[in-house]
C-alpha cells in the first residue's frame, strides 16, 4: 500500500468544504474514464468499467468517510469485506447471467488510485474556494510543486511562476494536473512579490499567447481516443535540457475542478442509469390488480405505535428491532420503524395521510410487488439512489383501486426505508394512475410474471 496522501498544501483545511465538493457529485455510469468530457468528471463520481450502481455507492461511501478524516487502512478494509462478499473482488471482469459483462472487479492497486485521486481532487476544489476569498489582497497565484525527485519534469517548469487569479492559465492548469499530482497553490500580494524578488516571474497567458487547445489522439484497442487538452508554452524559461518549458496536463485533467463545479450544469444522458423506456408512452400497462377485501384494510382511529406495529410485524419486526428482508430477487432491505418516523423530530406518523388502515397492504408493496424500479434522485444537488416498489389493489367489493408505492434508497447501510404509502385518498382516479406513473421511470429491474430478474 502506498503512503498517506500529503495534503499539507490545504494548510490544515477543515475537511467539509473538501467534503461539500464531493457529496455534490452525481454518479455516471462509463466503459472508460475518458469517454467523460472534463466538466461532467468534476460534476460526477465514476469508476470506469464500473456498471454495477450498488458497487458504485459502495465504492463512494467509503470515499466519503475517507475525506471525512478515515484512514486509507480501514477504507481498503472495509471495501475489500464488502467487494469480497458481492464477489467483486480480485481481477478479471464480473459477468451477468446472460453472460454480459457489467463491470471490472476491484483490487487493492485500483481501491488506492480511487482513494487517494478523489480526496486530492476534493481538497483541491475546497483549496480554491479559500483562495478565491482573499482575492481583493492578494490577486496573484503563484505555481508550486515538491521539487523532489517525484516531480514531472514538465510540472517543475511550471515552479514559481505566477499568474493574476483570473488568468485563463488557471482553466487549464489548477492542480491537480494528473494522477497523483502534487502540485498546488498559494496566494500573494504585490508586496509579497516585492519582496521576494517574484516580479520576473509574472505571467498573462493572453499577453503571451502561451496557452493552445488542441485534440491529442491516443490509439487504443478498437481504435483510438480523441480529448482535448492544454498546453503552456513559456519562451523565457528553459528546461535542464535547455529546451523550452512546454507543459501539457495529464489527458482530462486540462480543466478546474474547483470553478467547473461551481458552474450551472445539467448531467448529459451518460451521466444516469439506463432507462428501460425511452417515454412515458413506451412503458406497458400496469399489471392486472390484485384483489382485496375490506377486511385487508386496519380500523380507523387506531395508535401510531399500532398501526407501525401492524405493518412491521409483516416482516417479523416490531418498534424495538428491525430486520433485513431480502426482497423478490434478492436485495437485502432493512425493515424498521425508521419508515414512519419524521425527519428532524424523530415522531412517529404512521397514520400520515391516513396511510394507517392500508399499511397491511402497504407491507405486501415490498413483499409481493408488481413492479420495481431503480432511479436517481436529485436531492439539492446529491443524487441518490432509489429503489421503488409498486403494486396495485382492486377493492371486491366496489372495484375501487389503491396504489401502493414503498421507496427504499441506499447508503452507507445498505437499502433503507424511505417512506410507504398510498397516493391520497382523496385524490380523483386519474391523478393517481398519473402521480404512480411518474414513479415508474428509470431501470425496471423486476415485474411480476417476468421470469429474469436483476438487481
Amino acid at each position: 500500500m502506498m503512503a498517506g496522501l500529503d495534503l499539507s498544501f490545504a494548510f490544515n483545511l477543515p475537511p467539509e468544504k473538501a467534503l461539500e465538493y464531493f457529496r455534490g457529485k452525481g454518479y455516471a455510469i462509463t466503459g472508460d474514464w475518458r469517454e467523460m468530457d472534463a466538466l461532467a468528471h468534476q460534476k460526477a463520481f465514476t469508476v470506469a468499467h464500473m456498471a454495477k450502481l450498488d458497487i458504485l455507492q459502495d465504492i463512494r461511501n467509503e470515499v466519503d468517510k475517507y475525506i471525512a478524516g478515515g484512514s486509507m487502512r480501514d477504507a481498503h478494509k472495509n471495501l475489500q469485506t464488502i467487494l469480497e462478499a458481492k464477489g467483486w473482488w480480485g481481477k478479471g471482469w464480473v459477468f451477468d447471467a446472460d453472460g454480459v459483462g457489467i463491470g471490472k472487479k476491484i483490487n487493492a492497486r485500483r481501491i488506492n488510485t480511487i482513494l487517494r485521486q478523489n480526496k486530492l481532487v476534493a481538497f483541491a476544489a475546497a483549496r480554491h474556494d479559500k483562495l478565491m476569498a482573499s482575492v481583493e489582497t492578494r490577486p496573484w497565484w503563484r505555481y508550486n510543486t515538491r521539487l523532489d525527485n517525484r516531480v514531472r519534469p514538465g510540472f517543475r517548469g511550471l515552479h514559481g511562476l505566477l499568474f493574476r487569479h483570473d488568468d485563463a492559465f488557471w482553466d487549464a492548469f489548477y492542480p491537480p494536473n494528473g494522477w497523483f499530482c502534487r502540485c498546488f497553490v498559494t496566494s500573494h500580494s504585490e508586496r509579497d512579490l516585492a519582496r521576494e524578488g517574484w516580479q520576473d516571474e509574472r505571467r498573462d497567458s493572453a499577453a503571451d499567447d502561451s496557452l493552445n487547445e488542441w485534440e491529442k489522439r491516443t490509439p487504443k484497442i478498437g481504435g483510438e481516443s480523441r480529448d482535448r487538452v492544454t498546453t503552456y508554452t513559456d519562451p523565457r524559461r528553459l528546461d535542464k535540457d535547455g529546451k523550452i518549458v512546454k507543459v501539457t496536463p495529464d489527458v482530462g485533467w486540462s480543466t478546474n475542478p474547483a470553478k467547473d463545479w461551481a458552474r450551472p450544469f445539467t448531467p448529459p444522458p451518460l451521466d444516469d442509469l439506463p432507462r428501460t423506456f425511452k417515454g412515458l408512452g413506451d412503458v406497458p400497462p400496469l399489471p392486472r390488480p390484485t384483489k382485496v377485501s375490506a377486511a385487508d384494510v386496519l380500523p380507523k382511529g387506531l395508535s401510531e405505535q399500532d398501526y407501525a406495529r401492524a405493518f412491521l410485524s409483516e416482516f417479523g419486526a416490531t418498534l424495538d428491532d428491525g430486520v433485513v428482508f431480502k426482497d423478490v430477487v434478492g436485495a437485502p432491505l432493512q425493515v424498521n420503524k425508521q419508515l414512519f418516523v419524521v425527519k428532524g423530530t424523530g415522531e412517529l406518523k404512521a397514520d400520515k395521510q391516513g396511510r394507517g388502515q392500508y399499511l397491511k397492504l402497504l407491507a405486501q408493496v415490498i413483499k409481493n410487488p408488481d413492479e420495481i424500479w431503480l432511479g436517481w434522485q436529485d436531492q439539492g444537488g446529491v443524487f441518490v439512489l432509489k429503489r421503488r416498489y409498486i403494486k396495485v389493489y382492486g377493492f371486491e367489493t366496489d372495484g375501487r383501486l389503491l396504489f401502493g408505492l414503498g421507496v427504499f434508497e441506499y447508503g452507507q447501510d445498505g437499502w433503507t426505508g424511505n417512506t410507504v404509502f398510498p397516493p391520497k385518498d382523496r385524490a380523483s382516479k386519474g391523478a393517481q394512475f398519473e402521480y404512480i406513473n411518474k414513479q415508474r421511470d428509470g431501470l425496471l429491474i423486476y415485474r411480476v410474471g417476468n421470469k429474469k430478474a436483476s438487481r
